[in-house]
């Protein structure tokens, strides 16, 4: 799971601090990496690790180079926490997420998601990495909204108990956007049913077990306004 249940309705300025914590704590691990290799989450570093910037480049606020994982991003991103904090703050342009092979019980999927200004598809996938019909990218709902609780949905597809206990893949396909975590609910609500930390407006306890009210049944057309 992406940022999993627990930061899936954490307000998006406390989140995003909670990501360049993150972030900071991996680069200072990246700078036992050598230079020019390739680390597990597909980061390339480039040939001068760790970067050096001169003092007089940093007063004149001159723009510094573009890294390699930037210009050459993998053509599908492995989903774990490393790799998510590059796509929050850089890889926003369009990115493919995988997950690893996962089992869930729910019956209802739910992504945190902003991509007010582009667009958010899924698709399911078996073991071999072939997509289950019918929850294939063509079929998928797009979203296109700014929302912690944005049901998925495919066109032929009323929710996804015929999947529940198999081992599958999720993957996203994302376009100027930032997808913070997802998740399989047994609630139409899309309770998550997960730890929520410091909490939230409508939580009755510290576990995230209110969602919204037949989040999953609404019209999706919604889903896709700007």
């Amino acid at each position: 799971m992406l940022a999993g249940p627990a930061l899936s309705h954490v307000h998006r300025p406390v989140r995003r601090q909670i990501h360049r914590f993150l972030a900071a704590l991996l680069f200072l691990t990246a700078l036992t990496a050598r230079s020019g290799e390739v680390l597990y989450n597909g980061i390339e570093l480039p040939p001068e690790w760790p970067p050096t910037v001169d003092w007089e480049t940093i007063k004149a606020r001159r723009p510094l180079p573009t890294p390699p994982y930037l210009k050459r991003p993998p053509s599908v991103i492995p989903i774990d926490v490393g790799r998510q904090l590059f796509v929050d703050d850089f890889l926003v342009a369009q990115s493919t997420l995988k997950t690893r092979l996962v089992m869930f019980k729910g019956r209802y999927p739910f992504v945190n998601v902003e991509t007010p200004r582009g667009e958010l598809r899924a698709e399911i996938l078996d073991d071999q990495d072939r997509p289950i019909p019918p929850f294939s990218k063509e079929n998928c709902v797009p979203i296109k909204i700014d929302s912690t609780l944005a049901p998925l949905h495919w066109n032929g597809a009323a929710d996804l108990r015929p999947l529940a206990g198999k081992k599958v893949r999720f993957q996203f396909h994302l376009r100027n956007g930032r997808l913070y975590s997802f998740w399989v609910s047994p609630d139409s609500s899309g309770a998550s049913h997960g730890y929520i930390a410091a909490g939230g407006p409508g939580f009755t306890s510290n576990r995230d077990t209110a969602g919204r009210p037949n989040a999953y049944d609404a019209d999706p057309a919604p889903w896709q306004d700007h």
